[in-house]
């Protein structure tokens, strides 16, 4: 990586024998050195353009449980929470994405999908087990990974169903609680309980 009106000078981390973190980048002239080939790749962590515009095409929905109709799925400092419903909070607006719905379903049948953020590009992803959080991870359309995919199970009553991961429906989107659901609470997974946490609506904003 060079000056443009100086091709002789180059972008050097400078080092005096290892590159660790807080190394000084600097110029210096053409030595063949590692430390002077460099890479510039999307960020893992960032939507890109595509996906964005890929997104803003689709219809937003909003998602909320039974627990608490007056809150909204959300994301806030890189977690999925429970927010109170806002239509100007970009991040209340997602995706519902059934690219594989006809060909991937869970072990009952019922159809897969992605959930995924409008405003930060990304998709809900599985967690580890029981009684974790879900994650969050960039959402690439032309890749069928299924730990972002998940699958609603029968209707429960006005609606409301079962949110469960579609390779293990042992396992259900709950919004975790110690006795309320409020702005703020996490989402996770867990069995199965029958509780009001646990029933999900996904509706069109």
């Amino acid at each position: 990586m060079r000056m443009v009106n100086n091709t002789c000078l180059n972008v050097d981390a400078f080092h005096d024998g290892s590159i660790h973190d807080g190394t000084i980048i600097g110029l210096w002239e053409w030595m063949h050195g590692e430390n002077q080939l460099w890479k510039v790749v999307p960020h893992p962590d960032v939507p890109t353009h595509q996906v964005l515009d890929f997104l803003n095409q689709m219809p937003s929905v909003r998602v909320y449980t039974k627990a608490e109709t007056h809150c909204s799925l959300a994301i806030r400092d890189g977690k999925v929470i429970i927010a109170r419903a806002d239509t100007s909070d970009p991040t209340q607006h997602w995706v519902k994405n059934e690219r594989y719905s006809n060909w991937h379903t869970d072990e009952y049948g019922f159809p897969s999908f992605a959930l995924v953020n409008k405003a930060t590009g990304q998709a809900m992803k599985h967690s580890v087990g029981a009684g974790h959080l879900v994650e969050l991870i960039p959402y690439v359309p032309d890749v069928l990974d299924e730990s972002i995919l998940w699958a609603l199970a029968e209707d429960l009553g006005d609606g409301y169903r079962a949110m469960r991961m579609v390779d293990d429906t042992d396992l259900n989107v709950d919004a975790f609680h110690d006795g309320s659901i409020h702005d703020g609470t996490f989402i996770g997974i867990w069995e199965w309980t029958e509780g009001d946490n646990q029933q999900w609506k996904i509706v069109p904003y």
